[in-house]
């Protein structure tokens, strides 16, 4: 399943094999959790695209997550430009 979604947070499982990570569908607002074997690198509270298994509802797999910090800058910057017209 594609998913356009925000990791809210990570923790190790308690016998140490896999990383549950939470996060929030942007778009429905609902909130779910997938898992990983691995630490993920992403940067918190940035929206991306991810992409996980829906074979099993209860352990769904990480596949992969994009964040597009591109788009991201160019907004924020496009935010300070607007920001800074209004002043004057």
């Amino acid at each position: 399943m594609e998913y356009f979604a925000k990791i809210t947070s990570e923790q190790r499982s308690k016998d140490g094999r896999f990383w549950k990570y939470a996060f929030i569908d942007i778009q429905t607002g609902e909130k779910d959790c997938f898992y990983h074997s691995h630490k993920i690198d992403y940067i918190p509270n940035l929206a991306g695209k991810l992409n996980i298994s829906s074979d099993n509802p209860q352990f769904r797999l990480y596949r992969d997550y994009k964040q597009d910090i591109v788009k991201v800058a160019n907004s924020f910057q496009h935010l300070e430009t607007s920001n800074q017209l209004e002043k004057e």
